[in-house]
């Protein structure tokens, strides 16, 4: 096991950026593909890039620890701060590892510039969350194994800015 584990004594706002993002990869997507893991990851960077007062403030801990934007942080609290209780070391050490490239730029944005996304059945629709039914704001993007990505419509094309440096 080369991956760094969270410590459980202290709260996740001191466990660093990597980890952080890690933890949140893991909560939030640790049974889907990789794709899907990696989408998560990105619409936390997303977040960070395409700044909303709704995100947070402009640090990994405060749009992954604002209240209400990603559950596992209230749920699965043992599960975050101990995860090869709950799963191998593989599972963890992918969620770390796809942190790490994307915080350091080596793993490809795959979601535009999503940032939000739903494990709901598209076909349920009065269980959506409510920004899902925002057809003139957001839009649906793209489905990665069972989470469905969107993203606000005025962000659409600024990704190809965002990666030429515009």
């Amino acid at each position: 096991m080369s991956a760094p584990l969270p410590d459980p004594t202290r709260p996740f706002s001191e466990q660093g950026d990597t980890l952080l993002l890690a933890q949140c990869i893991f909560g939030e997507a640790r049974g889907e593909i990789e794709a899907a893991q990696t989408g998560v990851g990105w619409v936390v960077q997303n977040r960070l890039l395409y700044h909303r007062p709704e995100y947070g403030d402009r640090s990994y801990s405060g749009v992954i620890l604002k209240p209400g934007q990603f559950d596992c942080f209230t749920d699965e609290v043992d599960q975050l701060m101990n995860p090869l209780k709950y799963e191998s070391d593989s599972v963890w050490e992918n969620c770390f590892d796809l942190a790490s490239g994307i915080i350091g730029g080596i793993v490809e944005r795959n979601i535009d510039a999503c940032t939000f996304y739903h494990s709901i059945p598209l076909d349920q629709t009065t269980k959506l969350p409510y920004w899902a039914k925002m057809p003139l704001k957001i839009e649906h993007y793209c489905d990665l194994g069972n989470l469905h990505f969107y993203r606000y419509r005025e962000y659409a094309s600024s990704v190809a800015e965002d990666s030429m440096g515009g």
